[in-house]
């Protein structure tokens, strides 16, 4: 007896009904997510009086919106432009690498000459080494961008909320939404023409 029993690989409507189910709970978790960062990031804008709240719903500007809301108290407002080309890189990048990818299987797959295949194959890998780059400069970026919302909104327990909200980035997607949802319901520190008095 098996402790996981898997469909028989022989039943096809077996296994179309599993990826079904399973691409289902993907959506409806994603769909979730996609919901409540929406709404945390609208609230966190209009506590902070940052114009624009309605980008959170928006994917790619969602990443300017998070990093203007944590400029929210500082005299230079370049967070959200330092997440949003930085996120534009990422996914120019990525996008590159799967056009050569799928060029280097066409000619893989037609028998081309081995020294265009060589320096192609550098070539994706170079650029896939960039994309790997650029993900943890997008990732940095947005940790800095929660812990000074976190720095914000938290008040005197904002260490905790820094620790939580960096733990469950990691390991549990929902957490962290849910998270962030809890913190955009308490009233900032600072707002938007606010300047933190550092001292």
């Amino acid at each position: 007896m098996t402790l996981f029993p898997f469909p028989d690989l022989g039943d096809s409507v077996t296994i179309l009904a599993f990826l079904s189910s399973m691409i289902f709970v993907i959506l409806l978790f994603g769909g979730a997510q996609y919901i409540m960062q929406g709404i945390a990031y609208l609230q966190f804008a209009k506590r902070t009086g940052t114009p624009y709240g309605w980008l959170g719903f928006i994917p790619v500007a969602d990443s300017y919106l998070l990093g203007r809301i944590s400029d929210a108290g500082y005299p230079q407002k370049k967070s959200g432009k330092r997440l949003l080309i930085s996120e534009i890189i990422t996914l120019a990048l990525a996008f590159v690498v799967c056009i050569l990818a799928i060029v280097l299987t066409v000619l893989a797959a037609s028998n081309s000459a081995s020294d265009s295949i060589l320096w192609l194959a550098l070539l994706t890998l170079l650029l896939s080494i960039g994309v790997i780059a650029a993900s943890i400069c997008v990732l940095v970026f947005q940790i800095i961008a929660v812990c000074r919302i976190a720095k914000n909104f938290g008040g005197a327990s904002y260490s905790g909320w820094t620790a939580g909200l960096i733990v469950s980035l990691f390991c549990c997607q929902i957490a962290f939404f849910i998270l962030l949802l809890i913190l955009s319901t308490k009233t900032p520190t600072y707002t938007e023409s606010d300047v933190a008095v550092e001292g």
